[in-house]
């Protein structure tokens, strides 16, 4: 386990990940209005929880802040299944990368 805070661009969202004294991890979400109207960040913040719940992440104690990257997901368009599957990649490997696991 890496101690202090780490940064990670996986994908779509970027990644701002510290540990904490817990035994559990927190997740924080972050979508700017840029992103588009009320139902479309509901729906993304809804599938970043439920890809966070379903995830390692979960019981290794670490903050975690997921902020979509504007720029990607405005340029390629992409519809929320391929959101959901770049999600669960970028937590996937983000968990590789800090934890080794």
């Amino acid at each position: 386990l890496k101690i202090g805070s780490h940064f990670f661009s996986f994908g779509y969202f970027l990644f701002f990940v510290k540990t904490n004294n817990l035994k559990n991890s927190r997740l924080g979400i972050a979508v700017s209005k840029k992103y588009g109207n009320a139902v479309r960040r509901n729906r993304l913040k809804r599938i970043i929880r439920n890809e966070f719940r379903l995830s390692a992440f979960k019981n290794v104690g670490t903050d975690i802040l997921v902020v979509p990257n504007l720029k990607k997901l405005n340029k390629e368009k992409p519809d929320f299944l391929d959101v959901e599957s770049n999600i669960k990649t970028s937590l996937n490997k983000a968990m590789e990368v800090n934890f080794g696991l």
